[in-house]
């Protein structure tokens, strides 16, 4: 559980009104930055003290913290703490992974706010002896990992084969797995067709620069040969599949058989 110190903003200004010094007023000089993670719930336990470093007695008293954008200075969460100990001055305020799911990563400052039930008046808690209001905060990925969305592919050159009417439609060089730095080797795809016939085959390249036709290779994804065929057996409007292997680059290539009547609609890739 992470711990935020913040000092009661009623004991500050007698402080500050009073402008003498006194041994009694011992601040931190520092706030250190809290660490919250997406996919789990953040507890962050508050103490409110007085500049003494003595807790301050929470009867009458509501907290409310809000999360702010250091990029964009947008508060992008208010919540409510629960106050856990009055006479000590401890309260929570908890994050749950819904709460935090969907904010980009970075830092952010949490700033507390103490309302007097009886006078209805707000103020805000200093967090450090500049009379800052600010706690930093970073998000960091956690259990959750940000999704990039797969490549979605609909363009296909054509390219014919042969002296016949038979087409090769081949798509681009696409980046595979190696030119995004994942050492796992993965590459997925999903292929979206309606009532086609013909056959598929998916190429790698190991080549730094964008490949001529001699640096592709095939990728066997048969099961005894190098293509995946529909057929009148096997037909599926969704087939999905991946490989695991190390390419720099990788592309899909497909021709349809000539009884076909179908549609081959969408590739989505990812690596």
């Amino acid at each position: 559980m992470t711990t935020i110190t913040l000092f009661s903003y009623q004991q500050q200004m007698y402080w500050t009104w009073d402008g003498t010094s006194s041994s009694n007023q011992t601040w931190p000089m520092t706030q250190y930055n809290q660490k919250i993670y997406k996919g789990v719930d953040n507890t962050l336990q508050i103490l409110v003290k007085s500049v003494d470093r003595r807790p301050v007695n929470l009867a009458n008293v509501s907290l409310n913290a809000q999360m702010v954008s250091v990029d964009n200075s947008q508060t992008v969460l208010v919540k409510p703490c629960v106050i856990t100990d009055v006479n000590s001055g401890k309260a929570a305020m908890t994050l749950a992974a819904s709460d935090v799911e969907f904010l980009p990563l970075g830092f952010y400052n949490i700033n507390v706010t103490r309302t007097d039930t009886n006078t209805n008046t707000t103020k805000f808690l200093y967090s450090d002896q500049f009379q800052d209001i600010d706690v930093a905060v970073e998000l960091f990925a956690g259990t959750t990992r940000e999704l990039i969305p797969a490549t979605e592919i609909t363009n296909f050159t054509p390219t014919p084969v042969n002296w016949y009417n038979d087409t090769l439609w081949v798509t681009g060089a696409l980046p595979a797995d190696s030119q995004a730095g994942d050492a796992s080797g993965t590459n997925t795809w999903s292929v979206y067709t309606t009532n086609w016939l013909g056959k598929l085959w998916v190429q790698g390249s190991l080549t730094l620069n964008a490949p001529v036709e001699e640096d592709w290779f095939n990728l066997a994804i048969g099961s005894n040969t190098d293509y995946l065929q529909w057929n009148g057996a096997f037909q599926p409007s969704l087939w999905s599949s991946s490989i695991t292997q190390n390419l720099y680059w990788i592309r899909f290539l497909y021709i349809s058989d000539p009884a076909n009547t179908g549609t081959f609609d969408k590739i989505l890739y990812k690596s």
